[in-house]
């Protein structure tokens, strides 16, 4: 049996103690005082204290980058060391129920982000109202990425420290517009440029939409900018291209014919492959323009998929911004999907290689002799050897497809139960819609679970289960939970004791 699906169902336990004598001539019941006409209100005030952390957000993609630069800095600048396995991260929307979370005894909460931690881990997206976020690798590091339907005025990030099960941290986030305009490395003496906005990208088995035949997907943005001026009579270019130096480069002067900002190249670049189970298949990558331009080398291909707008080269003196994007075909995807669904790859997130040279070239270029800009040359090795830029990691995400849906769930009443009564049983009917052809198995995630009312405390045990039991009215099927308690003993106290409990249900 493999597990396909897990599903956390709580259960609250309620049971009324009343504390009776063992005497053999009286029996003697302490029940609870009746209410009074009025009562007292106690309030529990749990302060929540914030730090602010800042994200990036691209409010046309609809998304917010957090790469914690700033918290780094924060433990190095301390001396501080940490160790990123103590940690869980979630997400608040509001702080609302954040005291709940603040809690030691708050079990289900913490086995809640447990599972969250769990699933951040594995490249899953996390989905709340309005919000979904996932763990991403950008520029070798791992960064949040958040996703939004509507944008947030703010929402928390949690961190717990799951070694003594305390919350250590909440965050208010902000938000700041991406810096295109701030470069963060400099090569060649004369260049800047920034890979911030480059990203990997996982394909949504459950989200494909193609564009005549062929599935496009955005890889994000790299910039390069001059930085001043150069001594003689020629001037920066700043240049961005993929594919091989004979495609990219490109030379005119005055006397060529060719002045257009716009010049053919070839029909599609010829170096670009992904590897799937050991074979090659091609794919079509090409760079957008994002912002103004100079100069451009177009790609003459016809996939019908906006042709105007595939680029293999762009250039601008001061800084250019490039999208790269590819488009894969529909057969090829169909053979992704063919091997991420294999039984050799049981991981929900698989990585898929690229072949061969797959890189973004940062060329330092120029234009001139003198006040001519129609002289150009690409690349031009006097200011500079040209830098590559790994494409970002694609990977595909397998359908997960719902195989149940719970109805309902019936807590375990124990009802009202003498001191000392261990035979004292309860059952539980859960519903649930059975969306697959196989049959479902519910296990309780423990043999026993502690009720508590105060410093009192009672074991229920013994769970049974039944096997899945189909109505042949519809296509529901229930199972039915007993339990049983095992110490109500001389130290219980009155009152009405609850605790919690997860059961896993799997797919045979």
């Amino acid at each position: 049996m493999r597990e396909i699906n897990k599903f956390l169902i709580n259960f609250s336990f309620f049971i009324c103690i009343f504390l009776t004598s063992f005497s053999k001539n009286e029996v003697t019941t302490i029940e609870a005082l009746p209410q009074r006409e009025k009562a007292n209100l106690d309030i529990e005030v749990l302060k929540i204290k914030t730090e602010k952390i800042t994200g990036v957000i691209y409010e046309n993609e609809k998304k917010i980058i957090f790469d914690f630069k700033d918290l780094k800095k924060a433990t190095e600048k301390k001396k501080i060391t940490t160790d990123s396995n103590n940690y869980e991260l979630f997400i608040l929307e509001n702080l609302d129920n954040a005291g709940t979370y603040m809690k030691k005894n708050e079990k289900f909460k913490m086995n809640r982000v447990f599972e969250q931690g769990a699933k951040l881990r594995n490249g899953e997206k996390i989905k709340l109202k309005n919000i979904s976020y996932s763990l991403i690798e950008q520029n070798k590091e791992k960064v949040l990425e958040v996703s939004y339907d509507l944008k947030p005025e703010t929402f928390y990030l949690g961190v717990l420290n799951y070694k003594i099960g305390v919350i250590e941290k909440i965050y208010k986030a902000e938000f700041t517009q991406p810096s295109f305009y701030t470069t963060d490395e400099v090569f060649s003496n004369y260049f800047t440029f920034n890979t911030n906005g480059l990203k990997d990208y996982i394909i949504d088995e459950n989200n494909i939409v193609y564009e005549n035949g062929y599935f496009v997907i955005s890889l994000g943005t790299i910039s390069l900018a001059s930085t001043g001026n150069v001594p003689g009579n020629r001037k920066l270019l700043s240049t961005i291209a993929i594919g091989s130096n004979s495609e990219w480069s490109y030379s005119r002067t005055d006397s060529s014919n060719d002045k257009s900002s716009t010049v053919n190249g070839p029909t599609e670049i010829n170096n670009i492959f992904i590897n799937i189970n050991g074979d090659n298949f091609k794919i079509y990558p090409y760079l957008k323009v994002f912002d103004s331009f100079f100069f451009r080398k177009q790609l003459t291909g016809n996939l019908g998929i906006n042709d105007h707008e595939r680029f293999l080269a762009l250039a601008s003196p001061k800084k250019i911004i490039g999208e790269l994007k590819i488009a894969i075909p529909q057969e090829v995807l169909n053979k992704i999907k063919a091997y991420a669904n294999t039984p050799i790859n049981n991981n929900d997130i698989i990585e898929i290689p690229y072949a061969g040279n797959s890189n973004i070239s940062l060329i330092p270029s120029s234009t001139g002799p003198g006040q001519s800009e129609k002289n150009i040359d690409i690349p031009y090795i006097y200011f500079g050897k040209t830098k590559e830029i790994p494409y970002p990691i694609i990977k595909f995400r397998k359908r997960n497809t719902p195989t149940f849906e719970i109805k309902s769930a019936e807590d375990l009443d124990f009802g009202t139960v003498l001191k000392g009564d261990n035979s004292k049983t309860a059952t539980s009917k859960i519903i649930i819609k059975n969306l697959s052809n196989n049959p479902l198995i519910l296990k309780a995630s423990k043999t026993e679970v502690e009720l508590t009312s105060g410093d009192s405390k009672i074991t229920a045990g013994n769970f049974l289960i039944s096997e899945e039991i189909k109505d042949s009215n519809n296509d529901e099927s229930h199972f039915i939970l007993q339990s049983q308690l095992l110490n109500t003993n001389t130290s219980t106290t009155e009152g009405e004791h609850k605790g919690q409990f997860y059961l896993n249900i799997e797919l045979k």
